[in-house]
């Protein structure tokens, strides 16, 4: 310890020299090689032999493992899974089969895990998430039933984990057992964020050449233990516990808000973990994602994901939260079945000040994206192009929207299409016109009888697309010359003629109707009404499905060490001066410019990401600016 802590030579590096080549520097100079450590010969690094010990820690009966624990044999379809080793059921094993842990067990395992994350963070003190870090890839090796097991035990004390309580204030009680569901948390996402781009040496300046050399992110995560554990979560049972387990916590808070009694339900802090593991499982597990859309309430996590969008997007603290729950349900649109189930009426309370309605899901969606694209925030406008694409990937399947519902979705296109807007218009602007309008096509070719108050709006907001159609016409005489027109190139993102064939064909008829009609009367005739022959074929469906990129990656990447490094304050664990991967701001200098070099007030440090600016407002966007949060590809 006295050699360990003295003074080292400028460029030397002990972690490297010392944990994986097993050699340290004397007080005279010499560098010594360890080739025994006690009477042992030393047969692989000091590193891995750290974690291999931290493994075995994790199931030492009586310490971690309540005595007494039996191997129940191997489990079918989960390799390198010793039941003797977990900590809780759950995945692969029934809960009635494991014994149960105490207090005490529960503060070991924490104490455990904590060290196993400390030994990971190395990530945090390089420039980028993209260093070579030894200790996570001797924690993941993917023939090793000690990490496998691991994983499951983690996995499984977090889906088993009901913050509810059986009667109101109950739910304080159980602390350990909330630690140690953070604890596992945290390694779990370190483990599983580890593998999504290929490593690179430190000091390797020409990163995208080295990175093409590597594996891609699918193979390596065959060589992932964590990531085959994901990947082995296909049955419905198994999803089943995973997905309920999520749901139940998720909606911890909108339980919480939901409460008679003041404080009755304890809040749990690690909201944002849940989250990002949400997204990891949908995001390696296709399997996983399927199912959850079509075996399960699917709807019960979007209200839970919704709530988190409407709670986020009003502080820019928050705005990972955003983020990752927006790239959530963009990933989760994909799939045929949610647009579907979305279509179930929506009968329960949702804690938000919003216009109350009576309708399905799918209208609590629209109206909640319509509140949050219009409140004007700058964090905001960088995701709208994911907002936007949701929509369109589930407007095939809508049925029965509300007229308010629809009235909504009708202003969205208004104020994007206005002269002001398009004339100022950037190519994300045009894209996201050019989803709306899509979003009608669809609604109107694929669901018109159960849409017929879309169609009245359409009617009603006229002007609007006819305004949409002289800006994406050549110039002719009787044109309204404030109207910007639009490079012929741009116009192919704007299908406009469904709807305008729709006006020509709909428009003459209601305005011949009596004119003391009412709305209902109005609703009544368009859907006994008849398109066929009238207007052009049906296009295809277009789902644009969510393909993940290094920069989302990267993004995810800092975001994560940031909740882990908030979450390790008390008690310390990391030192945050020399924290490289994000800066740290007060809580205080959040909103100030870049530039600004205000003092620090705010007793909670902030980690952002090293190198951001904030985008233009909506609605003019301005050129050379940079978008907050990472864009994801799509396919």
């Amino acid at each position: 310890i006295s050699q360990a802590s003295a003074p080292l030579p400028a460029g030397y590096d002990f972690v490297e020299n010392f944990f994986w080549n097993n050699r340290i520097l004397q007080p005279d100079g010499q560098d010594i090689v360890y080739s025994v450590l006690g009477d042992q010969p030393l047969t692989m690094p000091l590193g891995r032999l750290l974690v291999t010990l931290l493994l075995d820690c994790c199931a030492y009966p009586g310490f971690t493992q309540p005595p007494g624990t039996k191997e129940m044999g191997p489990v079918p379809g989960h390799p390198y899974l010793e039941t003797k080793r977990l900590w809780c059921g759950g995945v692969g094993v029934p809960d009635c089969q494991i014994p149960s842990s105490n207090a005490t067990i529960d503060s070991d395992r924490i104490d455990v895990l904590r060290c196993i994350l400390a030994c990971c963070t190395q990530t945090l003190y390089e420039k980028d998430g993209l260093y070579r870090n030894r200790f996570t890839e001797a924690l993941a090796i993917p023939t090793s039933p000690q990490a496998v097991t691991l994983c499951y035990s983690m996995l499984n004390v977090v889906a088993a984990y009901n913050p509810r309580g059986t009667l109101p204030y109950t739910s304080w009680m159980g602390v350990s057992r909330e630690a140690l569901v953070d604890a596992a948390l945290h390694v779990l996402l370190t483990a599983l964020d580890y593998s999504y781009f290929s490593w690179r040496t430190p000091g390797d300046k020409n990163t995208q050449e080295h990175s093409s050399t590597q594996a891609s992110s699918s193979s390596a995560s065959n060589e992932h233990s964590f990531w085959i554990v994901l990947q082995n979560i296909t049955s419905e049972s198994d999803c089943q516990v995973i997905y309920k387990g999520l749901t139940t916590l998720l909606g911890n808070h909108v339980d919480a808000a939901n409460t008679y009694l003041p404080m009755s339900q304890k809040t749990i802090s690690c909201h944002a973990e849940l989250l990002l593991l949400l997204w990891k499982l949908i995001d390696v597990n296709k399997t996983f994602r399927a199912t959850i859309c079509k075996k399960f309430d699917i709807c019960q996590l979007m209200v839970c994901l919704l709530w988190y969008v409407y709670e986020s997007h009003g502080d820019q603290i928050k705005n990972g939260i955003l983020q990752i729950t927006t790239f959530i349900i963009l990933s989760l649109s994909g799939e045929r079945d949610l647009g579907i189930a979305l279509n179930a009426p929506f009968t329960k309370s949702f804690p938000v000040e919003m216009a109350l309605f009576a309708g399905n899901h799918v209208d609590l969606l629209l109206m909640l994206f319509h509140h949050v694209i219009m409140t004007n925030k700058p964090w905001v406008k960088s995701l709208h192009d994911c907002l936007f694409i949701t929509i369109c990937n589930l407007s095939p399947y809508i049925k029965g929207m509300s007229m308010n519902t629809a009235s909504k979705l009708i202003h969205l296109i208004d104020v994007f299409t206005s002269p002001k807007n398009m004339a100022r218009a950037d190519a994300k602007h045009i894209t996201n016109v050019g989803l709306l309008v899509e979003s009608f096509n669809n609604l109107i070719q694929y669901q018109y009888e159960g849409n017929v108050s879309v169609v009245y709006g359409i009617i009603r907001a006229h002007q609007c697309f006819e305004r949409i159609e002289q800006m994406c016409s050549d110039p002719k005489p009787g044109d309204d010359p404030h109207l910007p027109k639009l490079h012929p190139q741009v116009r192919e993102q704007i299908q406009i003629n469904t709807i305008m064939r729709l006006l020509a064909a709909l428009k003459p008829e209601l305005e011949a109707r009596p004119k003391g009609a009412t709305e209902t009367e109005m609703l009544s005739f368009l859907r006994a009404t008849t398109l066929v022959g009238l207007l052009p074929v049906p296009h295809p469906i277009l789902i644009r499905r969510f393909d993940s990129q290094t920069h989302t990656h990267a993004w995810v990447t800092t975001w994560t060490w940031g909740i882990i490094y908030l979450r390790a304050i008390t008690p310390p664990m990391l030192d945050g001066n020399n924290i490289r991967l994000f800066r740290i701001t007060a809580g205080d200098d959040y909103e100030k410019p870049p530039e600004s070099k205000g003092k620090e007030k705010g007793p909670v440090p902030i980690p952002m990401p090293a190198s951001s600016s904030t985008p233009a407002e909506f609605p003019e966007p301005e050129p050379g600016k940079q978008d907050l949060p990472p864009r994801p590809g799509y396919l």
